[in-house]
Formats: structure tokens, C-alpha cells, sequence
């Protein structure tokens, strides 16, 4: 007898009274999560900042759903290297 593989069915029931989290806000928190992994809690209001001074550097705001936010962490974790290096190479 072949195995059969029934579609995923999308139970809205499981979803009820939770809050969607938006691209950009889901985008953010991920970013500074990992961020506060290397650099400890202390660090999330910095790291808030410069998410969200990259994101007044954008030229354009993003669609909610497109994945161009990502460019907004990649932006700010390129920041967020050029200060770290800059920081270690003022040590020497």
C-alpha cells in the first residue's frame, strides 16, 4: 500500500487571540537578539537605536511583508562591525 502525504490544512483556531508580528518589528527583534548574544543585555537599547537609524537611512520604507527588511539588519549589523572594529583597532 503507498504511503500517502495529506496537505498541511491551516487550523485558524490554532492562531486565535495571537498578535501577528509584522516583518519590520519581527526583523528588528531578531536582529537584536542575536546581536545581544554576543554582545549581553545591556546592549538592546543601543542595538534598538541603530536598527531603527538605518532604517531613517533607507531611501524607501519596505512593503510590511517584503523581505527587503532584511537589508534594514544587514545595514545595521554592518554598523554595528565598523564601530566593533573601530573600538579594537583604538585599543592597540
Amino acid at each position: 500500500m503507498p504511503h500517502t502525504v495529506q496537505p498541511e490544512v491551516f487550523d485558524a483556531s490554532l492562531h486565535e487571540g495571537r498578535e501577528e508580528v509584522s516583518s519590520p518589528k519581527k526583523e528588528m527583534q531578531d536582529f537584536i537578539r542575536t546581536a545581544v548574544e554576543l554582545l549581553g543585555p545591556k546592549s538592546t537599547g543601543y542595538l534598538t537605536e541603530l536598527w531603527l537609524d538605518e532604517l531613517a537611512s533607507m531611501d524607501y520604507l519596505p512593503s510590511p511583508n517584503s523581505r527587503a527588511w532584511k537589508l534594514v539588519s544587514l545595514g545595521a549589523s554592518a554598523r554595528l562591525a565598523s564601530r566593533l572594529i573601530k573600538v579594537q583597532l583604538g585599543n592597540f
